[in-house]
């Protein structure tokens, strides 16, 4: 069946008005990479008013946080035809930075090429899902690692070792006393302590391993390319970082 002028006429509305009611930016460009469409979600999102977009580059958005190798994975594909879906740290009007889910597709109409992107604001979702990270690898006290990234830091470690025969150093340590510090300073002061411990430990070994807290008083030091006498040494290193 032939498709009549005005079907035509009520597809491009339909079309139109479905993007325009789309809780996605959507933004549509030449080949040359010049803005052609945008709807509201893309408004809402970047802060540019249509008449400040039309005709430009996306590139005005560009931030400097996404890294090269992302844009050549995506023109890579583009140019081959493929669709591309990957995040990219943008940039809005007043210069606040936001993360967008992009999924961008080549097409053709009248004979003209056309890249179409949807992209989804997934700011929050990012930083919701690094600080659920960092609360699941980080003490929240010390900001030293914890029990569960040092073990599993620790398993990679051995797993590399048994590749190698380097020497290397364990230390467990229990601050003697500390309940006492608790009890006489109480526990808010207690806390203070123990940041202070962690920032002198965490100095005291430097580059040269990880120092982790296990919990409460108990801290781990792993010292790599360490031998035995070696470790005596930073043994007495972290006593005297904390002797004051």
């Amino acid at each position: 069946m032939a498709l009549h002028y005005m079907d035509f006429e009520l597809s491009l509305g339909l079309m139109e008005s479905a993007l325009e009611s789309a809780s996605v930016a959507v933004i549509i460009t030449d080949e040359q990479a010049q803005i052609c469409f945008v709807n509201d979600q893309f408004v809402k999102l970047t802060g540019y008013a249509r008449e400040e977009v039309l005709g430009k580059n996306p590139k005005l958005l560009k931030s400097g946080k996404t890294t090269l190798a992302t844009y050549e994975d995506m023109w890579s594909k583009l140019l081959q035809g493929k669709d591309w879906v990957g995040e990219l740290v943008n940039k809005t009007k007043n210069g606040s930075l936001f993360i967008e889910h992009a999924h961008i597709s080549p097409f053709n109409y009248l004979g003209k090429s056309y890249y179409i992107a949807v992209k989804r604001d997934v700011t929050s979702e990012k930083h919701l899902n690094d600080k659920l990270s960092d609360l699941a690898y980080f003490d929240p006290l010390t900001r030293l690692p914890n029990r569960t990234s040092f073990f599993e830091h620790l398993q990679r470690f051995l797993v590399e070792e048994q590749q190698a025969d380097h020497p290397y150093s364990l230390l467990l340590i229990d601050l003697n006393e500390f309940k006492s510090i608790n009890d006489s300073k109480g526990h808010d002061f207690g806390d203070l302590f123990l940041q202070d411990v962690a920032k002198r430990f965490r100095a005291a070994v430097g580059d040269n391993g990880l120092v982790a807290r296990l919990g409460g008083d108990e801290f781990v030091a792993l010292l790599p390319n360490c031998s035995q006498s070696r470790a005596e040494h930073y043994a007495q290193h972290l006593v005297d970082a904390i002797a004051s």
